[in-house]
């Protein structure tokens, strides 16, 4: 009893710090201005080990998990290499125990962070709701590192910036950052809007007014569920999402929807106006490393964010060559090629349409879910096909 109490608790612990680690990775306003995350990657790597050494029952081996283990050791080692990123070491002890889990515990630990960033998520929502009917306490002063000056209303944040009260981020440092944490948590619960959970997430990404969040969305929902019968929901949301910005329109947040929606779909030289991930300053050194032999390793002298460039796939190229791109790609790809299931490939899609515009395939945000969220896909449409094979063995 006392074993399987002690397995019991570093289980429930683990999950704790996945679950806050995933929400670090977002860059909530209360590790700002500590090193309050590398505890946590501490702590977490630390569970992981105990629950790897003494809860076996939890583990299993394959040869599909140690081939993905490879890849992100391969990615992660050419990473230190160029980009000496010594801090992804903590993540990488914890990615390992989470792929080296059992399916039916990944599926537990995808509900625990469905289930409980959810809840965080709408009494912010609820807060941030009441302060655009003048209802908020008094605001406390807070930056990172220097940048993002930001009202700190403790349930949700707003910067300075009096345009971007609008965009909802939560407690997290940019709304951008929110939809890196929810896009791939709701598709991997397959968009499954029927859980209440699930719709909360979906609800949150609507008023973070991220228009990747909004397209990348719109795929996942429109190829995981595409069938005649389901269209008329698609119907349904569209004209919601329709009317609800004509309300918008009508009631003095034109100016809103104008900075955050409609100028950034703008199809200016040859751009969409919201691709904007990187300056014409940064393009330059792109072009510059593009042209030379280090393409293929990239540069580590370059300051991507002194010149604005801090997102973006020709970011990553800068950083860590062509070379790196492709061992990062490798990794998102790798569950696809060996499961070969659709769902995984729209799934894939979506983490690699979100990567282009972030390059940032380290965030535990975004790994973790691709790690968990494979294999409930997986799982679901294993679970799916079983059922129609038996309901057909059952008509003949």
């Amino acid at each position: 009893m006392r074993a399987l109490s002690f397995q019991r608790l570093i289980y429930r612990g683990y999950m704790l710090l996945v679950f806050l680690l995933f929400m670090d990775s977002m860059y909530p306003w209360y590790m700002w201005e500590n090193n309050l995350t590398i505890i946590t990657s501490l702590l977490t790597a630390f569970f992981s080990v105990i629950l790897f050494v003494f809860d076996k029952n939890k583990i299993a081996l394959t040869d599909v998990k140690i081939g993905l283990v490879l890849c992100i050791t391969a990615a992660l080692l050419w990473h230190y290499i160029v980009s000496a990123g010594l801090s992804l070491i903590l993540y990488y002890v914890s990615w390992i125990v989470l792929i080296l889990l059992k399916d039916e515990y990944k599926c537990k630990l995808l509900q625990f962070i469905t289930k409980w960033f959810a809840v965080l998520l709408l009494i912010s929502l609820l807060f941030y709701i009441a302060f655009l009917f003048g209802i908020s306490t008094s605001p406390s002063f807070i930056e990172y590192q220097g940048r993002y000056p930001t009202l700190n209303y403790y349930f949700f944040t707003l910067p300075i910036d009096q345009f971007e009260f609008y965009r909802f981020k939560s407690i997290f440092m940019e709304p951008g950052h929110l939809t890196m944490g929810l896009v791939p948590l709701i598709l991997a619960n397959r968009f499954d809007l029927k859980n209440k959970y699930v719709l909360i997430l979906f609800v949150v990404e609507l008023f973070s007014f991220s228009l990747a969040g909004y397209i990348t969305l719109f795929i996942g929902y429109l190829l995981m569920n595409f069938s005649f019968q389901r269209m008329k929901y698609l119907f349904i949301g569209a004209a919601f999402i329709a009317v609800s910005l004509f309300v918008l329109e009508r009631n003095g947040f034109s100016e809103m929807l104008d900075n955050f929606l409609w100028d950034r779909l703008e199809y200016k030289d040859g751009n969409i106006a919201g691709n904007n991930r990187t300056s014409l300053e940064f393009d330059m050194v792109y072009k510059s490393v593009m042209n030379s032999t280090d393409k293929w390793t990239g540069r580590n002298d370059v300051d991507v964010l002194a010149f604005g460039g801090n997102s973006g796939y020709k970011k990553y190229i800068v950083t860590d060559g062509i070379i790196g791109l492709v061992l990062a790609l490798a990794i998102y790809l790798y569950q696809f090629v060996v499961y070969k299931k659709y769902l995984v490939g729209v799934f894939t899609l979506i983490l690699l349409l979100l990567l282009f515009q972030n390059a940032y395939p380290f965030w535990f945000a975004v790994m973790s879910m691709y790690i968990l969220g494979t294999c409930n896909l997986k799982r679901s449409v294993h679970e799916k096909s079983n059922i129609l094979s038996s309901t057909q063995r059952f008509h003949r």
